[in-house]
């Protein structure tokens, strides 16, 4: 299946309603994992503009790198960015996607990462 930057930022706004969705049903693994899919689809869609071809590595660094996301950035919002960046992937670790949502909810009140 071959897809344009159009297909990508579209599958990037419906993981991402969905991640909301599981989120506020406290399904937390299933929540993180979409999310990280979402932000995964928005560089995709940046990326494919210049270099079509699929790299399945998941490597959200190196696809912040090639998509050229940044150029469409204020330059005062770029600082934060590698920030966000490094939060989405701790966030994003292929181990929360086999933890239960009470296990999951456990390890962010260990890490602080709960809300309230």
């Amino acid at each position: 299946m071959r897809f344009r930057p159009e297909h990508y930022l579209e599958a990037a706004q419906e993981q991402i309603c969905s991640a909301r969705v599981l989120r506020n049903r406290r399904r937390y693994p299933a929540a993180i994992y979409l999310a990280g899919v979402s932000v995964e689809c928005l560089l995709l869609a940046y990326r494919t503009r210049e270099k079509p071809e699929f790299d399945s590595r998941h490597d959200l660094g190196s696809l912040l790198k090639e998509s050229g996301i940044v150029e469409f950035i204020r330059p005062k919002d770029r600082r934060g960015l590698p920030v966000f960046l490094a939060d989405v992937w701790t966030r994003w670790k292929n181990n929360y996607r086999f933890a239960s949502s009470d296990r999951l909810t456990a390890e962010f009140k260990r890490l602080k990462l709960e809300e309230g």
